[in-house]
C-alpha cells in the first residue's frame, strides 16, 4: 500500500477512535476533550433519548476506527463508517458550518481509501451478481 493511503489510513483510523472513545466519555457524563459542535450536541442528545443508539454510534465508530489503525478488513470499515462520514458532512453542510474543515478532512480521507480498495467493491457495483 503506498505511504499516502497508509497515511489516511492511519489518520482516518485515529479521528474515529478518538471521537469513538470522547463520544463515550461524554456518554458517561464526563466533558468532550475535543470540540463540540452545536448540531452535533443536538443530535447526540436526541439518539441518547432511545437508550441504546447513541451507545451504539461509538461503538461502531471505535471498532471501525481500530480496524482501520491494524489494517483489517480495511474495506470492511470504510463501508462501515460510510454512513457516518455521510452525516458528519451533511450535519457540517446544512448544519454547523463550523464543522466543515473537519468533514472535508474525513470525507477526502475516506473516499481515497474508497479508490485504492476500488478493487474490492468491484463486486459490490455489479449489475447482475455472480453465483
Amino acid at each position: 500500500m503506498p505511504i499516502p493511503a497508509q497515511t489516511a489510513r492511519l489518520l482516518l483510523g485515529l479521528v474515529f477512535v478518538a471521537t469513538g472513545i470522547d463520544g463515550s466519555l461524554v456518554l458517561l457524563g464526563y466533558e468532550p476533550i475535543g470540540p463540540t459542535y452545536p448540531g452535533a450536541v443536538r443530535l447526540v442528545a436526541a439518539m441518547q433519548e432511545t437508550g441504546y443508539l447513541a451507545w451504539l454510534h461509538r461503538f461502531v465508530e471505535l471498532a471501525a476506527g481500530l480496524l482501520l489503525l491494524s489494517n483489517n478488513f480495511v474495506p470492511l470499515a470504510l463501508v462501515i463508517l460510510a454512513p457516518i462520514t455521510v452525516n458528519i458532512c451533511g450535519l457540517a453542510v446544512l448544519r454547523d458550518q463550523s464543522a466543515i474543515p473537519v468533514a472535508t478532512i474525513v470525507l477526502v480521507f475516506h473516499l481515497y481509501l474508497a479508490l485504492v480498495h476500488r478493487k474490492s467493491f468491484s463486486g459490490v457495483l455489479e449489475r447482475k451478481p455472480r453465483y
